[in-house]
């Protein structure tokens, strides 16, 4: 299995094409998995290559997911793994990509907490 290149994302989108470097001899269904399934999700997560489609590349997105937590960046593995009857491609271990979220959350203000708060804030 061949895949696109290493991205890093802050809560945008990249998508990543996948591709079979040689023909199979029966289906070959790549699932794909996200280890922080709150930082990103992929779509589609599951794509199949046949006998008679395995030369084209086949796109994967991976959106990162916004959240309201000041969690810094964080790492997430996007992994790629085959099934098959196709014993060439059923013993290949899963191929993986590492990205990452910037933090986009927003910072809490002593501002911003209305007319009781008694910290002075610039006009």
């Amino acid at each position: 299995m061949g895949l696109g290149d290493d991205f890093s994302d802050s809560k945008g989108e990249a998508i990543v094409d996948v591709a079979l470097n040689a023909g199979p001899r029966s289906d070959v269904a790549v699932v794909v998995g996200i280890s922080d399934a709150t930082e990103a999700v992929a779509s589609p997560t599951s794509i199949v290559f046949t006998p008679h489609n395995w030369q084209m590349n086949q796109a994967i997105s991976v959106r990162g997911v916004g959240d309201l937590l000041a969690d810094g960046t964080v790492s997430y593995d996007v992994t790629f793994s085959a099934a098959s009857a196709d014993s060439a491609y059923a013993r290949l271990p899963p191929a993986r990509l590492s990205f990452e979220n910037q933090d986009q959350a927003p910072i809490a203000s002593p501002c911003n907490e209305g007319k009781g708060s008694r910290t002075k804030c610039p006009p």
